[in-house]
């Protein structure tokens, strides 16, 4: 196709689409024009989506919070920032920390609570109280971030080389221990752990050469409960 006709074609569809979007933006401005005609002449709001009945009562409630200077709706709105802001306060003082579970890790000998929020650290032990009483109790702490739903969750780890095997320990978190930012718990947390059994194992306590070549010739082995073995030298 020569190029003079090309032009002329792309002229041609250039004018429809502007006579047509010209075309389409004078009938909104018309029927625009026409729903403004019809609210004022039936005291609605078509394009607001409030019928007659809405105006006026919008309207009522605009004059009873006026009144004829516009003080009395100056006040009200005053009154009602206040308590607004004085719920917010309030709901501030009252908002509540979370256990989120407890564990005795046996491996690291240490009882594991998982806080919604972050608690003092120099205060813990004053209140969370463990029966029967452990001695030489150390407290570390460790955050936990979840991706989704995004979240921070606040590990403490009670940790003592004087935890027992075989013997429930009663925990119990007071409400009153404080967190950061004021936060507290609604009530107290009690739970029961107890230090796990080591799992059974068999292993070589030296590496490399076993036999040694002179001496009593014995291999020294590690056990964890377990009571008996068998075991061959080939």
């Amino acid at each position: 196709m020569p190029k003079i006709q090309k032009k002329t074609v792309f002229a041609s569809l250039f004018a429809v689409v502007a006579a047509l979007a010209l075309a389409s933006t004078t009938a909104l401005g018309i029927v625009v024009h026409r729903v403004r005609q019809f609210d004022k002449a039936n005291n609605c709001r078509v394009l607001a989506g409030m019928t007659p009945l809405d105006v006026v009562k919008a309207q009522a409630g605009l004059e009873a919070s006026g009144g004829k200077d516009g003080e009395t709706g100056s006040k009200d709105a005053a009154a009602a920032k206040k308590t607004q802001e004085s719920k917010k306060d309030e709901a501030a003082t009252n908002q509540f920390a979370r256990v989120h579970g407890m564990l005795f890790q046996g491996d690291e000998k240490r009882i594991a609570i998982r806080f919604s929020q972050k608690p003092v650290l120099e205060d813990v032990l004053r209140y969370v109280v463990i029966s029967p009483k452990v001695d030489d109790i150390t407290v570390d702490t460790e955050e936990d971030y979840e991706f989704w739903p995004k979240k921070i969750w606040h590990w403490v780890y009670l940790k003592s080389e004087n935890y027992k095997f075989r013997t429930p320990y009663a925990v119990t978190v007071k409400r009153e221990m404080p967190f950061d930012d004021g936060w507290k718990l609604e009530q107290d947390f009690k739970r029961t752990v107890e230090r796990p059994d080591l799992i059974p194992t068999v292993s070589l306590v030296d590496s490399g050469r076993y036999l040694p070549p002179i001496g009593d010739k014995s291999i020294a082995i590690s056990v964890v409960n377990i009571s008996k073995i068998a075991c061959a030298v080939r």
